[in-house]
């Protein structure tokens, strides 16, 4: 496997850092599952999807990506 070094500021790093306490994933892990939920969302976008969060039911938010 590839790997790679990736300077974070203090705010992405805190994010991570709670990320990791609260899933117990690693912090590489929580990287490559965010690359591939970016991924998802791209694809779905070109294909003419869209990607929104539901609760009850209901569309609260869709993910737009520019």
């Amino acid at each position: 496997m590839p790997r790679m070094s990736v300077k974070l500021g203090p705010k992405t790093d805190n994010v991570l850092e709670n990320l990791r306490e609260e899933t117990g994933k690693s912090k590489a892990e929580l990287i490559r599952t965010a690359i591939a939920l970016l991924d998802y969302t791209v694809e779905r976008k070109k294909d003419g999807g869209r990607v929104v969060i539901v609760e009850k039911g209901k569309i609260k938010q869709e993910i737009i990506l520019p």
